[in-house]
């Protein structure tokens, strides 16, 4: 044992300072000069130089770095793994502690001399060492980097080849030999870190931490799901409900408006057929063709007084929605003419054209002068059948929009005089010429002098 022959007590951490001192100290001690004897017949004998020699090998090996790696690494180890398997008998928690620092930090402290970095190798700790450094501890010990040297275990002494061919096969099979111990050292400290840390009970607790923050945080989004799922289904509801209650409104409106569109055309309609029951006789009478010379004789003054009568009553139904000037029953019979039916907004542009009515009363008005223009037609088709002499008459075809247009018309151009009079007239009465006009003012005039003259 060379460190013992030497006495350096620190043995392996020996500086290259503590062996020289060593090795003087030593010396002056086993010299063979100090072991000289002086035979009977005077001659002077060295002293037993044994101790001598090995203080010399000793100090040689050791003072020179790589046979001091090599007989350091070749020192007596205990290298064996410890069992951790279960107690036979339950331990509490601090004697389950208690039993794992025991068992496996004093193997860690036997290993650590291996390391290149002692004596700055990480303690086993205790249970109050922190996580950080528990983990630094974990991860230095499974990254160790030993100075560990088998080469002293090698098969073949290189020194002793006979050609340098030989040598380097020599090498190479205590390179294989030498790679086979670092392997074997290595799995070793691998299972040691791995038994260690799989029994750690600060382990233990810090992944049992770690679960039961996973498992908090797992019930926290579970949570937070089902609440987004409620919200979301609420929200759902929600909406089906406001949809279904505008879609009932919308109903209810639609109903309320099918209703009131079915009042108004039933009002509408009944309407209409007082005033055709009002205006049936004068109308056949005014569109009933005679004959020239019966003009005079076959008007009855009944039946001019009823054509008063209805004319009123007409007049009366017309101002309940409003009262329509020749102006504006000329542009309405010029607005239709220009926006006919499919127009879009059709209404709404004759009533931009027209300008003084809304689109409903234009819409209205027109109404009233196609039933009246129905009513007409069917008259016309009636006289016609009756008496077919009077068809060029000027008199004929005469809606009511027109009767009214020329009524404006004669009191509008009163004063004119000639066929400019009628020429004017005609501008404002919807298809009709001055030549219509003027037939149709002659035909009035003898109705009004037939009633004068029944008088």
């Amino acid at each position: 044992d060379y460190y013992e022959i030497l006495g350096l007590e620190k043995r392996w951490l020996s500086t290259p300072d503590d062996i020289r001192k060593a090795y003087k100290k030593k010396v002056k001690e086993y010299h063979p000069d100090h072991f000289k004897k002086t035979g009977e017949n005077g001659e002077t004998t060295s002293g037993d130089d044994t101790m001598f020699k090995a203080l010399t090998r000793a100090y040689e090996t050791l003072l020179d770095e790589r046979k001091k790696l090599c007989y350091d690494s070749s020192e007596p180890f205990d290298d064996s793994i410890p069992t951790y398997s279960a107690p036979s008998t339950p331990l509490t928690e601090e004697e389950e502690q208690k039993r794992f620092f025991s068992t496996f930090a004093p193997v860690f402290e036997r290993w650590s001399k291996w390391s290149r970095s002692f004596p700055n190798v990480p303690k086993l700790g205790d249970m109050k060492t922190s996580f950080e450094e528990l983990e630094r501890f974990y991860v230095f010990w499974s990254t160790f980097k030993s100075w560990r040297d088998f080469s002293g275990e090698s098969e073949y002494d290189e020194s002793t080849a006979d050609s340098r061919e030989e040598r380097r096969w020599m090498k190479r099979q205590n390179d294989k030999i030498n790679q086979k111990r670092k392997k074997e050292e290595k799995k070793k400290l691998t299972d040691l870190v791995e038994l260690a840390r799989k029994n750690d009970p600060r382990v233990k607790k810090k992944n049992e931490e770690i679960e039961q923050e996973r498992k908090r945080k797992e019930e926290e989004k579970n949570k937070r799901e089902l609440e987004r799922i409620l919200r979301e289904e609420k929200e759902r509801k929600e909406e089906e409900e406001r949809i279904k209650k505008v879609e009932q409104e919308e109903r209810e409106k639609k109903q309320k408006e099918k209703e009131e569109n079915e009042r108004k055309q039933q009002e509408k309609t009944q309407t209409i057929k007082r005033m055709r029951e009002m205006c049936d006789p004068y109308l056949l009478l005014l569109m009933k063709p005679v004959k020239k010379q019966d003009k005079m004789t076959n008007i009855r003054p009944e039946d001019v007084e009823f054509k008063q009568q209805t004319q009123e009553q007409k007049k009366n139904e017309k101002q309940k929605t409003s009262e329509w000037n020749h102006e504006e029953l000329s542009l309405l019979a010029k607005a239709i003419s220009m926006f006919p039916g499919g127009t879009p907004q059709r209404w709404i542009k004759v009533a931009e054209y027209v300008k003084t009515k809304t689109p409903e009363e234009v819409q209205q008005k027109t109404g009233e002068i196609q039933e009246e223009k129905k009513m007409d037609e069917q008259y016309n088709i009636n006289n016609q059948t009756n008496n077919v002499d009077s068809s060029s008459s000027g008199t004929e075809n005469w809606t009511a929009l027109q009767q009214k247009a020329l009524e404006t018309g004669i009191r509008q151009f009163k004063e004119l005089k000639g066929d400019s009079k009628w020429e004017k007239i005609s501008e404002i009465v919807p298809g009709k010429s001055a030549k219509d006009c003027k037939e149709r003012f002659e035909y009035c005039r003898q109705l009004a002098l037939a009633k004068k003259n029944n008088k």
